[in-house]
């Protein structure tokens, strides 16, 4: 993977990681404070893009009661 620059930051618990990459595109990794990593996104065109998509997937995240069966499953 080839990328120009990267981002960096913790959101509700959650550590995400933007990478912008040579062509222009971006991709996103959600993880947990673990390193686990929870989803990930390719083909995003924007870094605002990427970081409201990060905002609702950790919204969803939150939303789960049991996180440790959701770990389970994927």
């Amino acid at each position: 993977m080839r990328y120009v620059d990267s981002f960096d930051y913790e959101q509700d618990g959650f550590d995400v990681t933007i990478f912008e990459l040579i062509d222009g595109n971006f991709i996103m990794d959600i993880k947990d404070l673990h390193g686990r990593i929870i989803w990930g996104f390719e083909g995003l065109t924007s870094l605002k893009e990427a970081q409201e998509l990060a905002t609702k997937e950790i919204e969803i995240l939150n939303t789960i009661e049991d996180f440790e069966d959701l770990l389970d499953y994927l």
